[in-house]
């Protein structure tokens, strides 16, 4: 389902993220998003955007990053189980492609006490919609207007 779906207007803009982190913040564990800078200054929030998966997957080693695995063992035990059984692993998660849509409500720094807002800069991360087929496209850096 989709904001336009739901009534409400489709986002504006989009923001292209790799496939397992794409797949982390959809599916519920991952509430911040790291970036270097803050790309939301001129735009009014909360805001909804597009989630993008790149086409680009790490390394295969990803799956095993220190940060992400320790951060699912201690915080969220259910979904690194879930990711391997029932994704498949995160090499299946769906790439090249608007996979879904999230709200933006706050961009802020580094923040004590929460797994996934290591920054400088974290967008803060709420309400994300899963899109039952995903929309091929081509991502872009940055926040970007799709042509659907």
């Amino acid at each position: 389902m989709s904001s336009e779906k739901a009534g409400k207007p489709a986002p504006e803009y989009a923001l292209s993220i790799r496939p397992h982190w794409a797949w982390l913040i959809l599916h519920g564990p991952k509430h911040g998003e790291n970036r270097t800078k803050n790309l939301f200054r001129n735009i009014p929030l909360p805001t909804r955007i597009f989630i993008h998966a790149t086409k680009t997957r790490d390394d295969i080693s990803y799956a095993l990053d220190i940060r992400l695995t320790n951060t699912l063992r201690k915080d969220c035990p259910n979904v690194l189980e879930e990711i391997v059984n029932g994704l498949g692993g995160l090499d299946n998660a769906p790439a090249g492609a608007i996979v879904g849509e999230i709200t933006v409500t706050d961009v802020h720094g580094r923040k004590e006490g929460c797994p996934w807002c290591w920054g400088p800069v974290v967008y803060q991360l709420a309400e994300p919609v899963v899109y039952d087929e995903p929309i091929p496209c081509r991502g872009q850096l940055g926040l970007w207007k799709p042509h659907l």
